[in-house]
């Protein structure tokens, strides 16, 4: 984002706290590919609508060029037509003022993550959990880590989940191992959804479980995978299982969340691999 767009979001931040829509917002922020999944998910997991839209502000400057012009046409979609136009015009004002230093009362924002645990799944997955303390939300981690550098690193080749996913893991899971010793006699592919677009794919052809997020490139289509996830063998997932007996024991704060009810899918489920198209960033990375 240009600096004369990150300067108009500065002036108009209050107005925006005050006025401003954040669930429609983030919606069509998400449609853009401005937001990622995870980043809508953490703008309605916001608790207050103060919240929400501070959180939206502080993702905007990191999105890109298109990030301002996709914001202002979410306003005016939205029905938010004078907001919109405010920071139009504060825009256009700021630009024909020389922008090549950062204001000097504009403060970048980071966040800041406290690492719960890591637990070593096999070869270089581990499972991780985090804390923001800037929004007091918890992330579950299964990720690949990139191991050939000074200090192991994650890598995009994983799945973030909310308490509540992993609950529904957790309850899958013994499910999850049943399917993995009887696949070679069925037909189709075993199917489970732990929420936020996360589904769980047990194959037909292989020992081997597909852990993964999906997303919906047409809104009235099928949900396709995305390339942010990864596979099991039956030694990682009764691996997995071990560590869900130990993982309260780092995020307590499991023992007070009550797995979110989900509606059955069809095991037959009719998905297309779009693997390798698109990349999106991970929160932590």
């Amino acid at each position: 984002m240009e600096d004369v767009h990150r300067e108009a979001l500065r002036r108009n931040h209050s107005m925006l706290v005050r006025e401003m829509s954040p669930e429609l917002v983030a919606e069509k922020l998400f449609s853009d590919c401005i937001l990622t999944l995870e980043m809508k998910e953490v703008v309605f997991a916001q608790f207050t609508r103060f919240a929400k839209v501070r959180k939206i502000l502080e993702y905007l400057p990191r999105r890109g060029k298109k990030a301002f012009s996709s914001f202002c046409r979410s306003l005016e979609e939205t029905g938010q037509c004078e907001l919109a136009s405010a920071l139009q015009q504060s825009g256009h004002n700021n630009a024909s003022v020389p922008t090549n230093n950062t204001p000097s009362n504009y403060k970048k924002t980071s966040k800041k993550y406290t690492q719960l645990c890591q637990l070593h799944l096999g070869d270089e997955i581990y499972v991780t959990g985090s804390l923001c303390e800037e929004d007091n939300v918890i992330q579950i981690h299964i990720r690949q880590y990139d191991i050939g550098k000074q200090k192991p690193y994650p890598t995009k080749k994983g799945v973030t989940m909310l308490l509540a996913d992993w609950l529904e893991l957790e309850k899958n899971l013994s499910d999850m191992e049943a399917a993995l010793k009887s696949y070679s006699k069925r037909d189709f592919e075993e199917t489970w959804y732990l929420g936020h677009d996360i589904y769980i794919t047990a194959s037909k052809e292989f020992p081997l479980v597909d852990i993964r997020h999906y997303w919906k490139p047409d809104p009235n289509g099928d949900f396709v995978p995305t390339t942010r996830g990864l596979k099991l063998n039956r030694a990682k997932l009764q691996n997995l299982k071990n560590i869900a007996s130990v993982i309260r024991d780092y995020i307590p704060q499991l023992m007070f969340q009550a797995p979110a009810e989900y509606p059955n899918l069809s095991t037959d489920i009719n998905i297309q691999s779009l693997e390798g198209l698109f990349d999106i960033p991970n929160l932590n990375c």
